[in-house]
C-alpha cells in the first residue's frame, strides 16, 4: 500500500507508531477498594484510553516540541497536563464506582510521565473511586521516550513491565483477585456480582498475542466466575474485533481465541482503545466491543458504562476542559475554548497532510477540506451523519483505489458509534 497517496489513512496508521489536580479528601486507596462490598443498583464505570500523557517536566514547549506535535496525528499534546487534570477532576466530581484506563497512559513510555500520572491518580482513589489500569503499546520499553528542550530533544528513561506494575500497584494490581504470571493481565472484583478481566498483550513475551498459558489462565478465571455466578466485563488495549479496514497491529493477533472464550462463558462485552477512532461492533461470536477514542484527540472523550442486573449501557462524553479552566482561573484562550482549539488542531493536521499529497490537483483545497470533514466525523464515531460528495468520491476513486476503499468503509457506517446497549 502506498501510504503517501492516502492522507486519511496516513493519519490513522501513525497512531500506533508514533494546573495541579484538586487535593481530594482523606480516604485511603484501601477505602476505594472496599467501597463496593455491597452491590449497587447500578454499577458505574468510567473508561478512558490513550491518554498519551506527557509530564510537563519533559518539555519547555520550544521549537522541537512544537515541530514534533504539529507533524503528529492530532493529539493535543500542547495541553497534555491540563487535559488530564480536567479529566480526573471531572471523574472525581461524577463519582463512578471505578475508573478504568485501557493503556497508552503515556506519550511514549517516559518514566517521568508514568510517575507523574500515578501521583495524579491517587487523588481519584482518595475520593473513594477505585482506579484500574493496563499498559498499552506505548507504555513500556519505548525507545522513543524523549524530553524536549529548545530546538532539540534527547532520550529519557522509559519503564520495564516490572516498573510499570510497581508504579501502578495501587491501581488494580495490588487489589487483583487473580494475576496472570506471564503478562500484566488480572481480574478485579468490581462488585459482589461483577468482575473486570484485564487482558494485556504488551508485557508478555509474545507482543500483541495472547500466549497459550495466558489463554489457559483466562479460561480458568472465566470458569471460576461462572461457578461463582458473577458477570464478567473484558478490557484490553488492542482490539478484540477488527473494527475498521485497519487490522494488522490494531487487533490482537489471536483475538478469535479470546472471542470464543468470551462467547462460551458469557462475557458481557469487551472495551478497548488503541485505534484512536470511536467505534463499536459485535463480532461473529456475538460478543460486542466498544473502542473508545483517544482522550488526547478531538473531541477528547471518555465513556461511561452503566451496569444493572439485566442491562449494560455505554455512552461517550467529552471532557469539559473549558469549565475546568474557568474554575481554576486559567487565562489561556485555548483552554477557555478547548473544544474549538482541539478540533481545529486535529483538522489542521488532516488538511495539511491531504493538501501535501494532492497539491498537483486543481481542486486540492476542496479535496483537503472534504477529507478533513471525513476524518473528523470518522474519528468521532459519527460518520453516519455525513453527507458525501459523489463528484469528489468519483474523482478520488479514479485517483487511487486504496483511498476509495477508505471512503467506502466510512460510507458503510450506519449508526452512532458513541452508544451501545446490551440486554442480557
Amino acid at each position: 500500500m502506498n501510504m503517501k497517496t492516502i492522507p486519511a489513512l496516513q493519519i490513522i496508521c501513525s497512531l500506533a507508531l508514533s494546573g495541579s489536580l484538586l487535593s481530594g479528601c482523606t480516604a485511603s486507596s484501601k477505602t476505594a477498594a472496599a467501597a463496593l462490598e455491597e452491590q449497587p443498583d447500578t454499577l458505574n464505570i468510567a473508561v478512558a484510553t490513550d491518554l498519551h500523557f506527557l509530564s510537563s517536566s519533559l518539555t519547555d514547549h520550544g521549537s522541537a516540541f512544537e515541530k514534533y506535535i504539529t507533524n503528529s496525528d492530532g493529539k493535543t499534546m500542547e495541553y497534555s497536563e491540563e487535559l488530564v487534570d480536567a479529566f480526573l477532576s471531572e471523574v472525581i466530581a461524577e463519582k463512578p464506582h471505578v475508573l478504568v484506563l485501557t493503556g497508552d497512559l503515556t506519550y511514549n513510555g517516559e518514566k517521568q510521565s508514568h510517575v507523574d500520572l500515578s501521583r495524579k491518580l491517587q487523588a481519584v482513589e482518595d475520593a473513594g473511586i477505585q482506579v484500574c489500569v493496563i499498559p498499552g503499546n506505548h507504555d513500556m520499553y519505548n525507545k522513543y521516550a524523549v524530553s524536549f528542550s529548545g530546538d532539540s530533544y534527547s532520550s529519557t528513561d522509559t519503564v520495564t513491565s516490572e516498573e510499570f506494575e510497581e508504579l501502578y500497584s495501587d491501581y488494580g494490581y495490588s487489589e487483583a483477585l487473580a494475576r496472570d504470571p506471564d503478562s500484566l493481565s488480572y481480574v478485579y472484583q468490581c462488585s459482589p456480582s461483577t468482575r473486570l478481566l484485564f487482558v494485556d498483550v504488551n508485557a508478555s513475551e509474545y507482543y500483541n498475542t495472547i500466549s497459550d498459558s495466558t489463554l489457559q489462565w483466562i479460561e480458568e478465571q472465566l470458569q471460576q466466575a461462572q461457578q461463582d455466578g458473577v458477570k464478567v466485563i473484558g478490557f484490553s488495549h488492542q482490539n478484540m474485533l477488527r473494527q475498521s479496514i485497519f487490522g494488522t497491529g490494531f487487533v490482537i493477533e489471536n483475538a478469535s481465541s479470546l472471542e470464543k472464550l468470551y462467547e462460551q462463558y458469557g462475557v458481557l462485552a469487551n472495551f478497548s482503545g488503541h485505534l484512536h477512532i470511536q467505534h463499536t461492533k459485535t463480532g461473529t461470536h456475538n460478543v460486542p466491543e466498544a473502542v473508545t477514542s483517544s482522550l488526547a484527540v478531538s473531541p477528547n472523550q471518555y465513556a461511561e458504562i452503566s451496569l444493572t442486573d439485566s442491562t449494560l449501557d455505554y455512552a461517550t462524553k467529552s471532557v469539559d476542559v473549558s469549565a475546568w479552566a474557568k474554575a481554576n482561573n486559567k487565562t489561556d484562550e485555548n483552554l477557555l475554548n478547548f473544544s474549538t482549539y482541539s478540533k481545529t488542531f486535529f483538522d489542521d493536521n488532516s488538511y495539511r497532510t491531504a493538501y501535501e499529497d494532492y497539491e498537483s490537483l486543481d481542486n486540492v483545497e476542496e479535496i483537503a477540506e472534504y477529507f478533513t470533514m471525513l476524518n473528523n466525523a470518522y474519528f468521532q464515531g459519527r460518520a453516519s451523519t455525513l453527507t458525501f460528495n459523489s463528484a469528489l468520491n468519483n474523482q478520488i476513486n479514479q485517483f487511487d483505489d486504496n483511498l476509495s476503499t477508505y471512503i467506502i468503509s466510512i460510507r458503510q457506517e450506519k449508526t452512532d458509534m458513541n452508544v451501545m446497549h446490551i440486554d442480557f
